[in-house]
């Protein structure tokens, strides 16, 4: 198993981010030297064009680095966005978060036993204790695929429209309702019922 470096998910959320930043520069390079070369009008539009996309891309890519500490009884807000819809299940809640595509798009752990990437479907006719998540977003970059033992921590940015849905189990009391607005890393949406189990 990889071992898990918070600074290596910064590392590589920056990559990303740096990757989408690379065609726009590169155009606006290529119309800078054509623009010295062979001055031309269309060359000043595709600079204002590619300059506009490199604009654009670093407010949609941007994500925060530092979170807020809890004790270890709460569950966290994976990411931002407005709580669309609670569903309650026989194992527990099933609440789905939906992002807007300009919110902030860091990505973070709930608890640190989260199980990434599952869905209430893998998870039916299962004693699962666990909070566990799933991310419908066609641009969602993950950077974990197991528990890493940390919580309101980065691993992974979800740039523009998403919905997350995530799985907290029974012995959890939840802390937000629908309609409710969250932000990663900050709110908390469920807190451990220390009675649980004890009736």
């Amino acid at each position: 198993m990889e071992e898990f470096i918070p600074i290596d998910m910064l590392i590589r959320a920056n990559r990303v981010k740096y990757k989408y930043l690379a065609f726009p520069a590169l155009v606006i390079i290529i119309n800078f030297i054509f623009s010295i070369t062979f001055p031309a009008l269309y060359t000043q539009y595709g600079s204002f064009m590619a300059l506009g996309a490199y604009f654009f891309i670093l407010y949609v890519f941007r994500f925060n680095k530092e979170f807020q500490k809890f004790e270890e009884d709460v569950v966290i807000a994976p990411m931002n966005g407005k709580i669309i819809k609670i569903t309650e299940v026989e194992e527990g809640h099933l609440i789905t978060i939906k992002k807007p595509f300009f919110d902030s798009c860091e990505f973070v752990t709930c608890t640190k036993h989260d199980i990434p990437n599952t869905s209430i479907q893998d998870i039916k006719n299962k004693d699962i204790s666990h909070v566990c998540w799933k991310i419908n977003c066609a641009t969602a970059h993950i950077f974990i695929n197991n528990i890493v033992n940390y919580q309101a921590t980065l691993i992974g940015l979800v740039p523009g429209n998403a919905v997350c849905e995530v799985f907290i189990p029974k012995r959890y009391n939840l802390e937000v309702a629908e309609g409710g607005i969250i932000e990663a890393g900050y709110s908390e949406i469920g807190v451990l019922n220390e009675n649980y189990g004890h009736d």
